[in-house]
């Protein structure tokens, strides 16, 4: 389907958060193994464009992602830790590990 997006992230743990709105269209892919997402949106005034893959790791028993997008050059990869809570009234949090200290935190709220 497609969403409206809305995210904030924190780059410093004191630091005022940064907000990433656009658009994200879903699909299955891959015999409904895997989500598909294709976002189109603005970053600190920047154009950006991104392109996500959820699935179920049987193996790790755990929800994994990966992102890649216009504004890095590296791949994404995370593994829900989320508590219930994070994941309540459509809201999913994660802390993502990308080699700043002691990374960045994510929270996305997705509306229709």
């Amino acid at each position: 389907g497609k969403w409206n997006t809305s995210a904030k992230l924190w780059m410093e743990p004191d630091a005022p958060p940064q907000t990433v709105t656009g658009t994200s269209e879903t699909s299955w892919i891959l015999d409904n193994r895997f989500i598909e997402e294709t976002f189109t949106g603005t970053f600190d005034g920047c154009a950006l464009h991104g392109r996500g893959t959820t699935g179920y790791d049987n193996i790790k028993q755990k929800y994994v992602s990966s992102w890649v997008d216009s504004l890095a050059t590296g791949i994404l990869a995370v593994a829900d830790s989320a508590s219930a809570q994070c994941r309540r009234g459509g809201i999913f949090c994660a802390q993502v590990q990308i080699g700043i200290s002691g990374g960045i935190v994510i929270g996305m709220t997705f509306t229709r």
